[in-house]
């Protein structure tokens, strides 16, 4: 009987580790689907267009300075 009720105790602290890291998981996939839902209600002016240029293309506007510090803390 002690036997049976150790073996239970290990099976449930592994199932608790399992859902703990499942539960991660699943936070970590909501703040993508959140941060997608974001992008995705943003709405398509020439402000989006501009700033998606900008993040994804590299550009810049010509009357902007752009700065790059190659310096590493």
């Amino acid at each position: 009987m002690i036997i049976t009720l150790v073996s239970v105790q290990i099976e449930y602290n592994q199932l608790e580790e399992e859902r703990a890291k499942i539960e991660e998981n699943i936070e970590a996939v909501q703040g993508s689907i959140d941060e997608i839902n974001s992008k995705l209600n943003t709405p398509f002016d020439e402000e989006y267009i501009i700033a998606l240029a900008k993040e994804k293309l590299g550009y810049c506007l010509p009357d902007e300075i752009i700065f790059y510090n190659d310096l590493i803390n």
